[in-house]
C-alpha cells in the first residue's frame, strides 16, 4: 500500500497532503479492521483520488438511486457511516456527496469481509 501511495505521489497524481493523509488512514484502518488487503487498496486508492478530485473542484456522478438504497440497507451501513465520518473529518479537502457514497461502499464492503472472516 506504501508503494501504491508513493508512486501516485511521485508521479504527480496527489499531492503531499494528500499522500500523508491517504497513508494514515491505512495504518488506522489496518489496526481497527483486519481485512483483506485488496479491499483496503480499493479504499485507500479512490480515497487518493476523490480527495485529488476535491483539490481540483472535480465530482463523480452519484451512486445510482437502487444501488444507493441497497448500500444504505447494507447490515453494517451504520457503522460504515460513523466509520467515514471519522475518517473524513481530517482530510485534506472536503469531498462532496457522490464521493462521500464511494467510500460508504468501499467501507461496507471491508466490514462485510471482515464478517466472512469469522
Amino acid at each position: 500500500m506504501d508503494e501504491r501511495i508513493e508512486l501516485l505521489r511521485k508521479a504527480g497524481v496527489i499531492n503531499e497532503k494528500i499522500a500523508v493523509y491517504v497513508q494514515a488512514v491505512a495504518e488506522e484502518l489496518k489496526k481497527l479492521y483486519p481485512v483483506k488487503r485488496e479491499g483496503v487498496e480499493m479504499l485507500i486508492s479512490h480515497l487518493a483520488m476523490a480527495y485529488q478530485r476535491a483539490r481540483e473542484e472535480k465530482e463523480v456522478e452519484e451512486l445510482s438511486e437502487q444501488l444507493w438504497e441497497e448500500l444504505q440497507g447494507c447490515c453494517r451501513y451504520q457503522e460504515a457511516e460513523r466509520l467515514c465520518r471519522q475518517l473524513l473529518k481530517e482530510g485534506p479537502y472536503i469531498l462532496a456527496q457522490s464521493e462521500k457514497q464511494y467510500v460508504l461502499l468501499h467501507l461496507c464492503n471491508l466490514l462485510q469481509q471482515e464478517d466472512e472472516k469469522h
